[in-house]
């Protein structure tokens, strides 16, 4: 069964990586709480976006009406996806392209995906 973006995976990178600082964002509307992604500092300063919710490029991209039906469900995406969309940044703030990627940020990426990408930013 494929991994999914919720406390498994923030244990991880807690266990492999020590970052500085996860921060856990949440969508922008009033009174909402749901979980919409990550911001992973890492101790090199390094920081790594990933964001599962609604109009991401994920197996949530299309939720849409289904996330306006439930408002308060804190967790609706988190339990749901598989995959997340990932973007770095630089010390400075700077987004950096990955080699390969066409574009700032890579979507439809596995947990596994995901980690890897961590290892190499938290290598620079």
């Amino acid at each position: 069964m494929p991994k999914k973006f919720n406390g498994w995976f923030l244990r991880a990178v807690k266990d492999r990586f020590d970052p500085f600082s996860i921060e856990c964002r949440t969508e922008s509307n009033p009174g909402s709480k749901r979980l919409i992604g990550y911001t992973i500092r890492l101790q090199n300063f390094w920081i790594v976006s990933i964001i599962f919710g609604p109009g991401s490029y994920t197996e949530n991209r299309y939720t849409w009406r289904e996330s306006e039906e439930r408002p308060n469900t804190r967790n609706a995406y988190i339990n749901t996806t598989h995959t997340a969309e990932v973007s770095v940044f630089s010390p400075d703030g700077q987004w950096y392209r990955l080699k390969g990627w066409n574009d700032d940020f890579k979507g439809h990426l596995t947990v596994d995906d995901v980690m890897f990408i961590i290892a190499l930013i938290n290598r620079k």
